[in-house]
């Protein structure tokens, strides 16, 4: 039986080793032969050195640079949805805190293991509603008729000026032209890793909605913004002066249970819990409506966007 065999290169037969001549090698190893050149293949280099043996890992991009994020847990994560973030936020779920986020700021800072900082996902309710009284007199020609009967909310609004639902309302009050109404809220938030750092407050208007008082006196300085820990301030905003209508009824944070984060076009997250799909507010990842849930016959398990639908499946 004759067997024709041919070299790698096909120009010479396959000869022992004592028959090769100088120029020829008997194994080719770590090299390209596949176009008629000799080229090495690219060696494997250690480009960050993780700290623990994770399950789940991200290549996160910033200004050029590479970072590989690592956690130990099954952890999901999604870009944040807005063009040309200049904070480069991301938003996780799977780890033992909870749906979180992290950015250029808080994740490259103050160490090497990535993602170095992050904080909770969603902003809270206040839990205390405000307490509200009338201060000033009223005008001389104030008339019942010019009463205007109102309600008060507040709201918690973080360092990056994203603002949490609002409180429960206050009590009613009739406030007369020249009175001025005092508030009394909440001292703070309580101990959350949110960065929470003022709060606005709303009034009830004749119209059914809440809108938001431009003028708060904090001490002499008129605001819009409050910082947190101030408890007690004077409404003075004139009713042609009120500001935008309170957006953030219902707009509370995901639960710690939120698994699976994928993100749909027109920015809006998606995620699951037990047989729960959640969906987040657009471009506001943090608020997730209970009023945009649905619930299906069995445990979801995982998230797929398809187009602009979110496919999931289930067991």
């Amino acid at each position: 039986m004759k067997i024709d065999i041919t070299s790698f290169t096909g120009e010479v037969p396959w000869l022992d080793s004592h028959l090769l001549e100088d120029t020829q090698a008997e194994a080719a190893v770590d090299c390209r032969l596949t176009n008629g050149s000799l080229r090495a293949y690219r060696a494997p280099l250690v480009e960050q050195v993780l700290n623990d043996t994770p399950q789940s890992v991200y290549l996160y991009r910033n200004e050029g640079n590479r970072y590989w994020f690592d956690w130990t847990e099954d952890v999901d994560v999604i870009r944040s949805p807005v063009a040309d973030d200049p904070n480069n936020r991301v938003y996780f779920t799977g780890t033992v805190k909870g749906p979180r986020y992290t950015d250029n700021g808080l994740a490259l800072s103050g160490g090497s293991d990535y993602p170095v900082n992050d904080h909770q996902l969603g902003l809270p309710e206040p839990d205390v509603a405000p307490v509200v009284t009338l201060s000033g007199t009223p005008l001389d020609d104030a008339e019942a008729v010019d009463a205007e009967t109102r309600f008060y909310t507040y709201t918690w609004v973080d360092e990056n000026g994203r603002e949490g639902p609002p409180s429960l309302p206050s009590g009613e009050i009739v406030v007369k032209p020249g009175e001025t109404v005092d508030i009394t809220v909440g001292s703070g938030p309580g101990a959350v890793d949110l960065n929470i750092t003022h709060y606005r407050i709303y009034t009830s208007t004749q119209i059914g909605v809440y809108q938001l008082c431009t003028q708060i006196n904090n001490a002499g300085t008129v605001a819009t913004d409050t910082p947190v820990g101030v408890t007690t301030v004077v409404d003075q905003t004139p009713l042609d002066q009120r500001g935008g209508i309170l957006k953030t009824i219902g707009w509370i944070a995901p639960p710690i249970n939120l698994q699976g984060m994928v993100v749909l076009p027109g920015g809006v997250a998606a995620g699951f819990s037990g047989k729960e799909l959640m969906f987040s507010e657009p471009y506001h990842l943090y608020a997730w409506p209970a009023a945009y849930r649905l619930a299906v016959e069995y445990d979801i398990q995982s998230l797929a966007v398809a187009a602009n639908s979110v496919q999931c499946t289930t067991i």
